[in-house]
């Protein structure tokens, strides 16, 4: 029979969760920070190495612009506020650092 009901499966202990990720080879609080300069643009490639779920990430105060998705370049690059990334996928951006906030990002003047 089919469960009509709309949502995410029921939590039955057998998904895999994690409580934290990393920015390449850095995680927030965790060592030194990465070192941009206010109003630098940065290219991050983002990989979703999940096996199971997919991710949103988010920077207050700054946005994305998507460039290429799984190692293709999109027609046109769109800005998000929020990425959000399926099981593997991969998304190279552009983010402009414009604002200093506890993200693991430290932004020099």
């Amino acid at each position: 029979m089919q469960d009509l009901h709309k949502g995410p499966p029921p939590d039955n202990g057998l998904e895999a969760m994690y409580r934290s990720a990393t920015l390449g080879d850095r995680m927030l609080g965790h060592g030194e920070p990465i070192r941009v300069r206010e109003g630098e643009r940065v290219l991050f490639r983002m990989l979703n190495a999940s096996g199971n779920m997919g991710i949103s990430l988010a920077l207050s105060g700054h946005r994305f612009t998507v460039i290429a998705l799984d190692g293709n370049p999109v027609p046109t690059p769109t800005t998000v506020d929020v990425l959000k990334l399926d099981v593997a996928e991969r998304a190279d951006i552009i983010v402009e650092m414009k604002q200093s906030r506890r993200l693991g990002v430290r932004i020099d003047r």
